[in-house]
């Protein structure tokens, strides 16, 4: 009579190791490539002339290269990458803060002190563990970048939010699950792409906070539209795009033939990943429209339902109600990105949807792309830092958030009224 309790006994066990099996990894390596100090990084903040109250250096920060497994568009495995910043020996809990960086098309990555790498490294040292992702097909990743795909861009963002929390496992870092959403150019388009797919589909897995989409391209159709007949600073944007979307849905039996002559035999070469953006934009006629060829430029201006520019319209990111705290930062003075077409459309869009927790922020009435994203990403953080501020203290999140203490403001208004970018 003993035999089948123990048989159910073993059931019972057996049924348990399948309840809590752990879901299959997603962190393939990592590897510690850089620890930097409090007293290299308060010389960096001293250097750019940055106030010590708008960068208060906190933590020694370490660098990870992560390695990781993602969902390639067609639901096969891809290798990605991204860069982990960890506070070192932080005074509690910290938050998670996921930066999205804006275009790049070279795939070799550097790691050091590079504009949007130094922006991770300002939120690590205040008391944020920053996932960096490199998205599809960029830095040690697979296959060719898909510009401005949603999807793959979420998809990159997801599996690599994933992996550091397997190194935060391994290692014992401190580190909550809420988490913060911001990128710029972009990275601004990857950040609304993942906030909504969470929302929609993960949620339950993870506690965003709030977000902010810096200068991003959230309107494609939008773009499109200002940049292709005007002369433009980014014409290599455009066939950026093309590949892309070529490689996401198949649009045209040789993608090639979409340009005119001699671009159609020049382009291919320049979008394997081995030049920098600001090389092929020398070699690219000033108006975008220049570089196709005339019966698919007419197709694409005049039937909306074209595969092109349907695709553009699917990979809008603006078109939705976000039910957590979102704020547009811009500059007024940006060229490559039109803040109208752009952080004003999707702001007055997401209101009109029901959104009740949106702000707006102008960084700067005069600066243009490059230096906004100085100014933006130090307003972000004094956006953030009011809901984490409250978390620590356990006392209930603000509605939409705040945008800092007055003096900080006081500060930075003062920064972005006469500085040139160098902040």
């Amino acid at each position: 009579m003993r035999f089948p309790f123990l048989l159910l006994v073993f059931f019972f066990l057996f049924s348990l190791s399948i309840s809590v099996a752990k879901p299959k990894l997603t962190l393939k390596s990592y590897e510690l490539v850089k620890t930097i100090s409090v007293e290299i990084i308060d010389s960096i903040r001293k250097s750019r002339k940055v106030p010590k109250s708008l960068l208060p250096v906190r933590y020694a920060v370490k660098v990870y290269e992560v390695i990781y497994n993602s969902k390639h568009i067609d639901g096969s495995n891809i290798i990605a990458s991204g860069l982990y910043f960890v506070p070192v020996n932080p005074d509690s809990e910290v938050p998670l803060l996921s930066y999205h960086h804006g275009t790049l098309i070279k795939k070799e990555r550097e790691i050091g002190f590079w504009r949007e790498q130094n922006f991770c490294i300002g939120f690590a040292t205040t008391g944020y563990a920053v996932a960096r992702p490199d998205y599809h097909g960029l830095g040690k990743g697979e296959g060719r970048h898909l510009y401005c795909h949603a999807e793959s861009e979420s998809e990159a963002v997801l599996n690599m939010l994933r992996a550091v929390q397997e190194l935060n496992e391994i290692y014992g870092y401190n580190v909550s699950n809420k988490l913060f959403l911001t990128g710029y150019s972009q990275g601004g388009h990857a950040t609304l792409a993942v906030q909504k797919k969470i929302q929609e589909q993960v949620v339950k897995e993870f506690q965003v906070i709030a977000s902010a989409p810096m200068s991003g391209p959230y309107n494609l159709d939008g773009m499109q539209e200002d940049i292709m007949n005007r002369a433009y600073s980014h014409p290599s944007y455009l066939p950026y795009l093309i590949y892309g979307y070529q490689d996401a849905y198949n649009l045209f039996d040789n993608v090639n033939d979409v340009f005119a002559p001699p671009y159609d035999s020049i382009l291919p070469q320049l979008y394997e990943g081995a030049h920098t953006l600001k090389y092929i934009n020398t070699l690219l006629p000033d108006v975008p429209n220049q570089l196709i060829a005339k019966d698919f430029l007419a197709d694409f201006n005049n039937n909306p339902q074209s595969g092109l520019a349907q695709m553009i319209h699917e990979n809008n990111v603006y078109d939705w109600t976000p039910e957590r705290p979102v704020m547009f930062c811009y500059c007024k003075g940006d060229r490559q990105v039109n803040y109208k077409q752009n952080a004003k459309i999707a702001y007055k869009t997401m209101k009109n949807n029901g959104a009740k927790f949106i702000r707006k922020r102008t960084a700067s009435g005069r600066l243009g792309h490059i230096p906004c994203a100085y100014v933006s990403v130090m307003y972000t953080r004094l956006y953030f830092d009011s809901f984490y501020k409250r978390i620590i203290k356990g006392k209930k999140l603000p509605k939409k958030g705040r945008r800092g203490d007055w003096g900080n403001r006081v500060l930075l208004d003062l920064a972005r009224t006469f500085s040139k970018g160098k902040v």
